[in-house]
């Protein structure tokens, strides 16, 4: 216990020294008493830029975007209040709310929007995975989006981070993001080396008025890290941490935890082009020989966490609750593979054509709980006689694998909730030109032509069909092979109140937030 503490402690300075609590200013004694609400999580900025660190602007009610989801999940209007489309689907108008001003209290404009959003697709944005064609203001209030043919999941599109609403202050004269100038509840005052924010209530916001005065965020990737600051309560609100940590938090009487499933699954990355995993058999013997269940009780602590599909239940219609659910059965899984032409060698490790069945898996620690899966992975498969060596890294070592083709399996934590209609996530992962976080060695042909008919249907019924045929060809081919669905593990300052986490991650943690007298 003593070396815990000594290690946590040490841990606990180090993510301190990153702080510059110059940026407190006269509210040094107030951040002391705890008025300011301290936010951890483990993922640092890369950059001012929407595009890449938007999420943490977003998150802490400093920028906000035209749209949003609200607590069921339905896309609604924050920045827009209203929008309506064409007869022939391809003009979108929408209308900009009234009063909204800046943090530098300039007015927003459509002329303003329509220039960010031009640039989310210039710089790679959401946007430019659409068939958007212009943005251009209509008056000052309306923004006219053309889009090149029908395109129904637009205003699902415009949550994401990407398309941050900032500003023209906010960019120098070479266009460069400089500071982030944002319409939201709060405007940030500081920062430092991307790991550390700090934000106070901007008391001009357009919506309800903000109840806590100042907020900071700090990023520490490590989970011990972040359960110590916890308990040596220099953190109120917490996010991603083991269901270990979070026993003994709530045993201790530290904080309150919050745990609920959202739209992000544990999988497995397979590389489906090479020679070890390009036979479905081999997919599906696999997908046959993961015990869900045993995973999702005995190291996850949360039952309900057991993956029957891709898509948890937390994404509403793309759920199929009468989807078969993923089997375990370790005898078919060895009959599966022996059919692929892998017979047992000498070692218990299967043999094929002379190479032994012998595979490298990454992962990362930054999500608590994928060493530990990954661990219990290894023995599972072991049992079918394949064998696995974990390398634990950066998470951003699998993109970089998977880009170079040197990724043979990867366990990760894959979010299909930032664009709230999962068509977002889905097309990017298993279309036609996969990202380097989707299948590796994998195309469809039906599933393209699934997904550019979900991209142009405007009417529900069929929407809903083709969400069904998208899920079922996932559920058979497994370019993917998913594991457990993601459980967010939160700890919450019991002196907060208010605080409600959005399963998506759109809406800002500290939206309607107040400190408990």
């Amino acid at each position: 216990m003593k070396n815990f503490i000594l290690r946590g402690l040490f841990l606990f300075m180090t993510v301190i020294s990153l702080v510059d609590f110059s940026f407190y200013g006269s509210d040094v004694a107030a951040h002391a008493q705890g008025r300011v609400l301290r936010v951890v999580s483990p993922w640092k900025a890369r950059g001012l830029a929407p595009e890449k660190s938007g999420f943490i602007f977003a998150r802490m009610g400093c920028m906000e975007m035209l749209t949003t989801v609200d607590h069921s999940g339905r896309i609604v209007g924050k920045l827009a209040g209203s929008w309506s489309v064409s007869d022939n689907k391809l003009l979108w108008n929408f209308h900009l709310r009234e009063g909204v001003r800046f943090h530098d209290c300039t007015p927003m404009t459509a002329e303003v929007v329509a220039a960010c959003l031009n640039r989310s697709i210039e710089k790679k944005g959401v946007l430019s995975r659409t068939p958007v064609k212009q943005v251009k203001p209509l008056d000052e209030k309306t923004v006219l989006i053309v889009t090149q043919r029908p395109f129904a999941p637009l205003a699902a599109y415009l949550a994401h981070y990407s398309c941050g609403i900032l500003s023209p202050s906010s960019f120098n004269d070479k266009g460069e993001i400089v500071n982030i100038i944002g319409t939201g509840p709060y405007r940030m005052i500081g920062s430092k080396a991307g790991k550390f924010f700090q934000f106070k209530a901007f008391t001009d916001y357009w919506g309800e008025k903000p109840q806590i005065a100042a907020t900071s965020y700090t990023a520490v990737p490590r989970g011990e890290t972040r359960a110590f600051m916890v308990q040596a309560d220099q953190a109120d609100l917490v996010f991603t941490l083991s269901p270990m940590a979070a026993r003994k938090i709530e045993a201790g009487g530290y904080a309150d935890i919050v745990t609920m499933t959202i739209p992000r699954t544990r999988q497995l990355l397979v590389n489906c082009g090479s020679f070890f995993f390009r036979d479905q058999r081999v997919r599906e013997a696999i997908s046959l020989a993961i015990d869900r269940k045993a995973i999702a009780r005995n190291i996850l602590r949360h039952p309900d966490s057991a993956a029957t599909q891709l898509l948890p239940p937390a994404m509403g219609l793309w759920h199929c609750p009468n989807l078969p659910s993923l089997p375990y059965d370790v005898h078919r899984a060895r009959t599966l593979l022996s059919e692929a032409g892998w017979k047992q060698g000498t070692e218990g490790i299967l043999v094929k054509e002379g190479k032994h069945f012998r595979v490298v898996l990454n992962t990362y620690s930054s999500r608590p709980m994928l060493p530990s899966v990954a661990t219990a992975l290894q023995d599972q498969l072991k049992k079918v006689g394949i064998e696995i060596s974990i390398v634990v890294a950066e998470s951003s070592r699998i993109p970089e694998k998977h880009r170079d083709g040197t990724l043979q399996m990867a366990l990760m934590a894959r979010n299909f909730g930032l664009i709230p209609d999962a068509i977002g996530n889905l097309a990017k992962d298993f279309g036609p030109n996969p990202g380097s976080w989707g299948a590796m060695g994998w195309q469809s042909a039906r599933m393209n032509q699934l997904i550019e008919q979900y991209w142009g249907t405007f009417d529900p019924q069929n929407a809903a069909r083709l969400r069904k045929e998208i899920v079922a060809i996932l559920q058979q081919e497994l370019p993917v092979i998913p594991v457990s669905w993601y459980e967010h593990i939160v700890s919450i300052n019991r002196k907060l109140g208010g605080i409600h986490i959005d399963p998506f991650e759109l809406r800002s943690y500290v939206e309607g937030a107040y400190w408990v007298d």
